[in-house]
């Protein structure tokens, strides 16, 4: 598997500052196929809570990504999110391209992503840690960042343990 690891992309400030946001500003994290059950109470593959970033939250943010990633044009990466799982939430394994109905919802106008970029707010948590389908499970460590391609790699999040694990998340599109 290759990732593309980036050591202290963020400060222990910007995590903070994104993080407080999260906590203000989050609502049910969605998939494309929500699979609901239990009356809609619980989503079988995911039940995390999730808040859109906008670029007035840490200026400049998405130029940066970009720039470390030597993408030429902003257009093809979606908006960040922050993500939020607390004890006992997840996200079972799955890949980040869209297939089927979803591609026909969401992809003939600005393409199908192929890459992913993660990039941890926090490591203060027990489980939660994300995994990939070759058994590769990854640390978590303050402000380092993961970039790999979506398309070809299962990957998801283990049951949070204890305390709540933080990340930003961003796709790349290939048109």
């Amino acid at each position: 598997m290759k990732l593309y690891s980036i050591e202290n992309f963020l400060t222990d400030k910007e995590c903070d500052k994104i993080i407080a946001h999260i906590d203000e500003y989050n609502e049910p994290s969605r998939v494309s196929n929500d699979d609901l059950i239990d009356g809609g109470l619980e989503y079988v593959y995911r039940n995390s809570t999730t808040s859109n970033l906008y670029d007035n939250i840490i200026p400049n943010l998405r130029q940066r990504i970009a720039d470390e990633l030597q993408i030429q044009n902003l257009k093809k990466g979606e908006g960040l999110q922050g993500q939020k799982y607390e004890p006992g939430q997840y996200f079972k394994s799955h890949t980040d391209f869209f297939e089927g109905e979803a591609y026909q919802s969401n992809c003939l106008t600005s393409g199908n992503r192929t890459h992913t970029l993660m990039i941890y707010l926090n490591e203060d948590f027990e489980g939660g840690q994300t995994y990939y389908e070759d058994t590769t499970t990854i640390k978590p460590v303050l402000g380092r960042g993961l970039f790999f391609n979506g398309v070809f790699y299962k990957h998801g999040v283990n049951k949070v343990e204890k305390n709540t694990r933080y990340v930003v998340a961003t796709w790349y599109k290939n048109t």
